[in-house]
């Protein structure tokens, strides 16, 4: 029996959507969207001027109830010099993001702007940072 070519992470090849995995287990689906900003996106986030101010970190937003949310970084060379702790901080960024996504508003277009505080923390730091900014800017679920 001919079997369908898949991906190294195991989807089939072919954009099936099917939710499994040929390992038969239910692949995770994503509270706030997979979404990615494009270029347009980041300059509509930009352009509506909402923004919160952390220590480590400044969250841009636009609310959108007739849509889901996406979700973008950006590091400035101006504010962090060096090409590795503005790879570092993104990630960072990226990963506080998705530890906290579960507790976002799902209508909301967010932008994380590094600044310089954020160079030399660790990721509990910055999502402790986050947390506290969305919950500011009322972004947080519940809140």
């Amino acid at each position: 029996m001919p079997t369908e070519p898949h991906s190294v992470s195991g989807v089939p090849v072919g954009g099936d959507d099917s939710g499994k995995r040929d390992t038969g287990k239910p692949v995770s689906r994503l509270v706030f969207s997979d979404c990615r900003l494009k270029s347009d996106g980041y300059k509509d986030v930009f352009s509506e001027r909402k923004s919160c101010v952390g220590q480590t970190v400044i969250v841009k937003f636009r609310i959108r109830p007739e849509a889901t949310g996406c979700f973008g970084v950006t590091t400035a060379k101006r504010f962090i010099p060096t090409a590795v702790d503005r790879s570092r901080a993104r990630r960072l960024m990226r990963e506080a993001f998705r530890m906290c996504r579960a507790n976002l508003r799902n209508d909301a277009d967010l932008v994380l702007v590094a600044r310089p505080g954020i160079v030399g923390k660790d990721a509990e730091s910055v999502r402790a940072d986050f947390e506290k900014v969305c919950r500011r800017a009322k972004l947080w679920a519940g809140s």
